[in-house]
């Protein structure tokens, strides 16, 4: 933060680092109940056996896939 010398630049920053912070509370809360809420369903553990994906991918991609108001359209 130092390097930078404009006030605006500086201050764009510093709120984007308190965006940062915060958001990396609210992952390090949530994370552990959407891990949770997804072992609730069968096909977490089919998805686990695919090559590449995790238990945090598994989690996403059934909430997509649980998600009644999305579009065909949508991709991710």
């Amino acid at each position: 933060m130092s390097k930078i010398t404009q006030a605006g630049v500086r201050r764009c920053a510093e709120l984007l680092y308190q965006q940062l912070d915060s958001l990396q509370v609210l992952r390090r809360t949530l994370r552990p109940e959407f891990l949770a809420e997804s072992q609730k369903h069968k096909a977490a553990k089919l998805l686990r056996q695919i090559h590449c994906i995790g238990p945090i991918r598994a989690a996403h991609l059934i909430a997509l896939m649980q998600t009644p108001h999305r579009s065909s359209t949508e991709v991710g």
